[in-house]
């Protein structure tokens, strides 16, 4: 791989530069609305898929509510699962999740995550 510098660098193959030092993933997903950005909803379980990994954990954080949402409570998704049913994620005009992981030598790569029931909030 050339390099700004001049130099050519060979590409290393693992995922971090060494097994003691961990490459950071922090990641914000987008506010997800279902659409309707104005109406509060119940926004049910999440799942989550990613690649089976040997070990592992990934941290999420739900932020629930609107724009200004705190941080709810973090829980975990195991990376050795493949695909994992996790909690619910609870009621507001929107949320979004947090994904963090930064241990040595445990790559993360995910596939995508949903939501098993969103529905709007109203009168019966």
């Amino acid at each position: 791989v050339g390099g700004s510098s001049g130099h050519v660098w060979k590409e290393q193959s693992g995922a971090s530069d060494d097994t003691a030092t961990a490459i950071d993933f922090d990641v914000d997903t987008n506010w997800n609305h279902s659409g309707t950005p104005e109406i509060d909803k119940y926004h049910g379980r999440l799942a989550i898929t990613g690649k089976v990994q040997t070990t592992g954990n990934l941290v999420v954080t739900p932020y629930v509510g609107y724009l200004n949402a705190s941080a709810g409570n973090a829980f975990y998704y195991v990376m050795s699962k493949g695909k994992e049913l996790l909690q619910r994620l609870g009621n507001g005009k929107m949320f979004r999740l947090n994904l963090r992981h930064n241990v040595a030598a445990e790559p993360v790569e995910l596939y995508g995550y949903d939501v098993d029931d969103i529905h709007p909030l109203g009168k019966r």
